[in-house]
């Protein structure tokens, strides 16, 4: 399950490249009233995620959610795509011969792409490599087909909607920290046309179902 707070009746549906990591770190504190720091344990780091992880929605016990006010946040596909580049692979090195390793091997694909030859092969790094293949997995993997079945979608840009209304549902006075920072993500007018048009078949069934939000 991503967050439960069944205290408040109320439930988030995550998913990665949408200010995840820092709604979840805000929803930690409204269920435990202090802030979450990444710590250690038994020689293993915890994130955030490990409490609340972005599962897809096929996996969800959706009957623990029936009850609950349900939201979620959505952001323009491509904009997601550039978030992994800049974040996932330029940041983090998720597809350098260290960490991608034998994924990578014999498959053609460069390491360390820049954003042409990323975008040109995103199915192909997603499908090799999971870590990029989680960040940049449809909306619709994680929040289904339906955007019925939430009560409220939030669009990127109302982010400070979306605390508003945690605040007021729970009664906590929390804020949204910045918890992933990377550098500047390229602007999608960066992207050639080519390379917008693979972006868009890519992501088409979340233009087709959830395009008004964004």
């Amino acid at each position: 399950m991503t967050v439960m707070l069944n205290e408040y009746g109320l439930g988030y549906l995550s998913v990665p490249k949408v200010a995840c990591t820092s709604i979840k770190a805000m929803m930690f504190e409204v269920e435990n009233g202090f802030p979450f720091r990444p710590f250690s344990a038994n020689g293993q780091m915890r994130w955030i995620h490990s409490f609340y992880p972005s599962i897809p929605f096929h996996e969800l016990k959706r009957g623990r959610l029936r009850d609950l006010h349900r939201i979620t946040v959505v952001r323009d596909p491509i904009k997601r795509a550039l978030s992994c580049h800049s974040n996932r692979v330029v940041q983090h090195r998720e597809l350098s011969p260290e960490i991608a390793g034998d994924r990578l091997d014999g498959s053609g694909l460069p390491f360390d792409p820049d954003l042409p030859t990323f975008v040109r092969n995103i199915a192909e790094y997603s499908r090799r490599v999971a870590e990029i293949g989680h960040h940049t997995a449809p909306l619709t993997v994680f929040l289904g087909e339906d955007p019925g079945y939430f009560h409220r979608i939030y669009r990127f840009d109302e982010l400070p909607e979306m605390v508003a209304d945690v605040c007021r549902i729970t009664g906590k006075a929390v804020a949204l920290e910045v918890m992933q920072r990377s550098g500047r993500s390229a602007g999608a007018g960066q992207l050639s046309p080519d390379e917008t048009a693979i972006l868009k078949d890519y992501y088409a069934g979340d233009y087709a179902i959830f395009g008004a939000y964004f």
